[in-house]
């Protein structure tokens, strides 16, 4: 599968709408819209950016045998570090934070107890 086709079918899985994918990538939507119509993949140097807009790894985004809710092996410790991951990708920004602040809470009690 070629890295436009997956970057489409994350798009739809996820609900984002070409022109919003655009605005938060800074790329051009003919350019995406050349991925699709012409087949072709996006350059090197805009793969980290298109991998922080859709919450992916770069190993998930370029390898067609791994899929969203897999355990990458050597990629998290452990399958609840994926969960947690999963959990953390769907919160909206103020939830995100929020939970941040919890975990370095029970991160300083931790520290206290040793």
């Amino acid at each position: 599968m070629k890295i436009s086709n997956r970057i489409f079918n994350i798009l739809q899985e996820k609900n984002i709408s070409q022109q919003d994918f655009a605005e938060k990538t800074g790329i051009s939507p003919s350019v995406i819209s050349d991925w699709k119509r012409k087949g072709t993949n996006p350059s090197a140097d805009k793969i980290i950016t298109i991998c922080r807009v859709l919450e992916v790894s770069p190993n998930y985004l370029l390898n067609e045998n791994i899929d969203l809710d897999s355990f990458e092996e050597g990629y998290y410790s452990s399958p609840l570090e994926l969960e947690l991951l999963n959990i953390f990708r769907g919160l909206k920004p103020d939830l995100k934070n929020r939970l941040i602040g919890y975990a370095q809470a029970i991160s300083d009690m931790q520290n206290e107890e040793n």
